[in-house]
């Protein structure tokens, strides 16, 4: 599951939408944070949520619930970016 925050809603979907996502047992989660371009990452270990991994937007960063699925952040436009090519 991939959330991507908006100020308006980033407090309620890193509180209450994540512990409702843990009781469903979704096993992977991210919160990208496009103004400070970071990726929260929680994953869940014995039916709840460890430590969050926080990564830059930088790179690549693999779904491991989803083993084939890997996100290239260099290759996500930014805000405000657009496609050079015509």
């Amino acid at each position: 599951m991939i959330e991507v925050l908006s100020p308006a809603t980033a407090a309620h979907d890193q509180t209450v939408k994540l512990s409702a996502y843990e009781r469903a047992g979704v096993p992977e989660c991210w919160f990208v944070h496009p103004a400070d371009r970071t990726v929260t990452v929680y994953r869940l270990a014995d039916r709840a949520y460890g430590r969050p991994e926080i990564s830059e937007l930088a790179g690549t960063l693999p779904c491991r619930s989803v083993g084939i699925v890997t996100i290239d952040w260099d290759r996500v436009p930014h805000r405000g970016e657009t496609d050079a090519d015509p």
